[in-house]
């Protein structure tokens, strides 16, 4: 059985006012809320794949 590949980004507020981007996938819960990209998806109630993350050699991160 192949498992879904869709992604979702969503924004938590933070107690500052902030607001932290998270990444998550279809089926998969975080925070006590659970992301589906379709109906179907929901009515099987089955966990997609996560992404997979390419590390890249020693890069600072940049924030403009």
């Amino acid at each position: 059985m192949n498992k879904c590949t869709k992604h979702h980004l969503f924004f938590e507020p933070l107690s500052n006012g902030d607001y932290q981007a998270v990444d998550t996938w279809c089926g998969h819960k975080v925070n006590k809320k659970t992301w589906y990209c379709s109906k179907e998806c929901r009515d099987k109630g089955l966990e997609g794949t996560p992404r997979g993350y390419v590390y890249t050699d020693d890069e600072p991160i940049m924030n403009d």
